[in-house]
Formats: C-alpha cells, sequence, structure tokens
C-alpha cells in the first residue's frame, strides 16, 4: 500500500496553514503517539508552566490520525 497519500495531506496542509495563527512562527509537521500533525514549532520548545498554560492559542491541526498512519505502513 502506498503511503504518498499521507505525504500530500502534510505538504497541503503546509501550504494551507505556512505559520501559527497566534504568533506567526512557522508551522511543521509533528508526530504524537502514532498521529500526525500540524503544529506551531514553539510547542516542541521546553516551556515553562505558564507558557504551557498560554499555549492553547497556537496551531495544532490533527492531519493523520495514529490509526490511519498504521494501516499505511
Amino acid at each position: 500500500m502506498s503511503n504518498t497519500w499521507i505525504l500530500e495531506v502534510i505538504e497541503d496542509s503546509q501550504r494551507s496553514f505556512p505559520t501559527c495563527e497566534a504568533c506567526s512562527a512557522p508551522a511543521v509537521p509533528a508526530e504524537h503517539d502514532g498521529a500526525i500533525w500540524l503544529e506551531c514549532a514553539t510547542l516542541s520548545e521546553h516551556r515553562s508552566r505558564l507558557r504551557r498554560l498560554t499555549s492553547w492559542g497556537h496551531t495544532r491541526k490533527l492531519l493523520v490520525p495514529a490509526d490511519e498512519v498504521a494501516a499505511a505502513a
């Protein structure tokens, strides 16, 4: 089974949302628990407790759920 559709989803989302809607940092693909997300690059940085509490407005969009990633592998 070809998983090129996953790459297309990632590329399309990066074209649609190149930057975070809250802070204008780049939006990057990230893997969490087997799922692929498009999220603000600042979310992967070490953050204080206060910054974690205030990060709710940053871009984080589910692109491919973990079960679909596993099925494509």
